[in-house]
């Protein structure tokens, strides 16, 4: 989902920026900050997948899970 959210803010900005920068050459700075903002959010949510990715599989495999075999205390 953050992929899509970046993907759609950098072609929404990247549009209307073009436009206006065809207009006023002052814009091409903070057109650049607006596109390197936008890409951040997918590099947050790749970091973020990848971390929640680990912790899958970890729990998945048992990592921290051992299993004692029961004990008959009645003799």
């Amino acid at each position: 989902m953050a992929s899509l959210a970046a993907g759609l803010a950098i072609g929404i900005v990247g549009d209307s920026s073009v436009r206006a920068y065809g207009k006023q050459d002052k814009i091409f700075v903070a057109m650049i900050l607006m596109l390197i903002f936008a890409e951040a959010l997918g590099l947050y949510g790749l970091i973020i997948s990848l971390l929640m990715n680990n912790v899958a599989t970890k729990a998945n495999s048992g990592a921290g899970l051992q299993c004692r075999p029961e004990t008959n205390s009645t003799q």
